[in-house]
């Protein structure tokens, strides 16, 4: 099993960390990561800018509080380092239906900060995320005095080829066989990185399990694909295949992050982050032309999310997408995020010049292209005075 990310998470101890991503890049040639990152604060990125362009690919901060003209200000400075990810923390008790459109128009402006768009592949909206998520970038350090490290696998290659040594199983067999397969390579991991980390003076802080797709050139690996091969474990030739988005997918997707989290919860590795399903649609292929082909679409994302998906994740919108539309897109996935009490994040890139119909031209290794949908309008409860000073509730006060 791969590794897609080395995550450092800063403590108190700056030097520590600065250490450990040095130490952790000249292990790059045993372990192979995709990438080394790290999560710090302004502070750090203010002193720090030498290092974090020739140490990491990439490092993310996280703005917990409420946006303001200062804190928009602040985000849309900070993504003009291409290095730099950003995540806007919302907790997932209490709704503050104006900051959602405040977060919105943050999301809007930062499209026209960069003609490809690109620059929404950075910037994610985190709703209810725990600390110490490997995958940006919903990432964010804690109050911990400790310099922390959490691992991002690549999972899909691994599964897919298990999957298809074990295609006769049962359901229950198959489950069962997933779990012991992937518990066993992890623990490899973890001892590994358990001796590395007690090395360089960093807490190691778990494996994130969550199974994320890479496009082509890099890796070409789908998660729909994966739904389907589960799917069609006991097709006969004479059958039609099963794909994604017909009956029963919800319930395969479920099968498969349930075994996941079970890994968890037998308490045999350690973990941190999601552990579930990042149906990310820019970043894989098959699932970038079933939305295209209207296969899948945005309800789809939606309900994948209420059974341990991670949100609506890397989704491109046209240009003339309005605010309320963008706000009503963080607002479903902060009802799900409620109710069901788990983690989800929101990234959208809006296409500048990008019109419903167009394709995508993304040039870049981490993405895929699918076509624009059409816009809609989306709840219009943000703009009178008194909905912007009466905003905040919580969905769970109200349940019995």
């Amino acid at each position: 099993m791969n590794l897609r990310t080395l995550t450092f998470f800063l403590g108190e101890d700056e030097e520590i960390l600065k250490k450990a991503v040095r130490a952790a890049n000249a292990l790059t040639g045993i372990f192979k990561p995709q990438t080394v990152r790290a999560v710090v604060n302004e502070n750090f990125v203010n002193r720090e800018k030498d290092f974090l362009a020739n140490e990491v690919w990439g490092y993310s901060i996280s703005f917990d509080e409420k946006v303001t003209d200062k804190t928009e200000k602040n985000i849309l400075e900070a993504l003009t380092d291409e290095k730099c990810f950003v995540n806007i923390n919302l907790d997932n008790d209490t709704v503050d239906t104006d900051n959602i459109m405040r977060v919105s128009k943050v999301i809007k402006k930062c499209s026209k900060k960069d003609p490809t768009g690109m620059v929404g592949f950075r910037l994610g909206v985190g709703i209810g995320t725990p600390d110490f998520i490997p995958f940006f970038p919903y990432a964010k350090t804690g109050t911990q005095k400790e310099n922390v490290l959490t691992i991002g696998l690549e999972m899909c290659q691994f599964l897919e080829e298990l999957i298809e040594k074990n295609k006769r199983k049962s359901l229950v067999d198959l489950r069962e066989t997933i779990i012991k397969e992937v518990t066993m390579s992890v623990e490899k991991i973890e001892k590994e990185f358990e001796v590395i980390c007690n090395s360089l003076g960093v807490k190691y802080g778990g494996v994130d399990l969550s199974i994320a797709p890479f496009p082509y050139p890099i890796g070409e690996t789908s998660i729909s694909n994966l739904v389907q091969k589960i799917g069609s474990i006991g097709r006969s030739r004479s059958q039609k295949k099963f794909e994604f988005g017909n009956p029963g997918t919800l319930f395969v997707h479920t099968f498969l992050t349930d075994t996941l989290k079970e890994v968890a919860r037998r308490g045999l590795v350690k973990t941190a982050g999601f552990n579930g399903m990042m149906y990310s649609l820019l970043e894989d292929n098959d699932l970038s032309k079933l939305y295209e082909e209207n296969k899948v679409g945005y309800s789809e994302l939606m309900m994948l999310s209420s059974t341990c998906g991670c949100g609506l994740d890397m989704v491109p919108v046209p240009e003339s997408t309005s605010l309320e539309e963008i706000s009503g897109y963080i607002c479903d996935t902060f009802s799900l995020a409620s109710i069901l009490r788990k983690p989800l994040g929101v990234r959208l890139l809006v296409v500048p010049a990008g019109r419903p119909g167009d394709t995508t031209a993304y040039k870049h290794v981490f993405l895929s292209n699918t076509t624009l949908k059409k816009d809609a309008m989306g709840p219009q409860f943000f703009n009178l005075p008194n909905q912007k000073k009466r905003s905040t509730f919580s969905f769970m006060k109200h349940q019995k």
